[in-house]
C-alpha cells in the first residue's frame, strides 16, 4: 500500500510540474508580449503542353502546313515556360526528311516558322512562351512544304519538343 501512494504521488506531481509549462510558437532569447506565427500555403507551378502528334507534308508543297503548340498553364509570378524544339535531323534552320527503307538515305527538306513570313526556327529556338495563368496559350507552327525531288516512298524525321520554366527575373 506505501507503494502505492509513492506512485500516486509521484504520478501527480509529474502531472502537476507538466500543466505549468509554457510554449511559445518559437523561444525567444528575451520574454516578450506575443509571438508571430506565419501562416502559409503553397501551389506548385503546372502546366499541360500539347504538341502535333503527326505533321503531314504531303500535298502541302506550295503552301506548307499549318499547326500549333499549346500550353494550358497556372504559373508563379517568378516564372516563364520555354518551349524549344530540336532533333536529329534538324540542322541549322532546316529540317531533313530521310526516305525510308532506301539505301542512299534521300532526303528532303522543310523549314519550321512562326507564320508564312517569318524566319525559319534554328534547332533549339524558342517556339512558344507561356506565363501567368491562362486556360489556353496557342503558337502556331508553319511547315514548309517538302522542298528536294520528290522521288515516291515514305520520308520522315522526329523532332522532339521541351518544355521548361525559368526564372522570370
Amino acid at each position: 500500500m506505501k507503494k502505492f501512494k509513492i506512485m500516486v504521488l509521484l504520478l501527480t506531481g509529474i502531472i502537476v510540474t507538466q500543466m505549468g509549462t509554457t510554449v511559445f510558437a518559437e523561444e525567444a532569447d528575451t520574454p516578450t508580449t506575443g509571438q508571430n506565427t506565419e501562416v502559409v500555403y503553397n501551389r506548385e507551378s503546372t502546366y499541360t503542353l500539347r504538341i502535333p502528334k503527326k505533321i503531314d507534308l504531303s500535298g502541302a508543297d506550295l503552301f506548307g502546313k499549318l499547326s500549333s503548340v499549346s500550353t494550358t498553364h497556372d504559373l508563379a509570378p517568378d516564372l516563364k515556360g520555354h518551349v524549344s524544339v530540336k532533333g536529329d535531323d534538324f540542322n541549322g534552320e532546316k529540317i531533313a526528311l530521310t526516305r525510308q527503307n532506301d539505301p542512299n538515305n534521300y532526303q528532303l527538306t522543310t523549314g519550321l516558322k512562326k507564320n508564312v513570313g517569318s524566319k525559319n526556327y534554328a534547332a533549339g529556338d524558342c517556339v512558344h512562351e507561356f506565363e501567368g495563368t491562362e486556360v489556353i496559350k496557342i503558337s502556331s507552327l508553319y511547315f514548309e512544304g517538302a522542298k528536294g525531288t520528290k522521288k515516291a516512298g515514305n520520308y520522315k524525321t522526329t523532332l522532339v519538343f521541351t518544355a521548361e520554366l525559368r526564372s522570370n527575373n
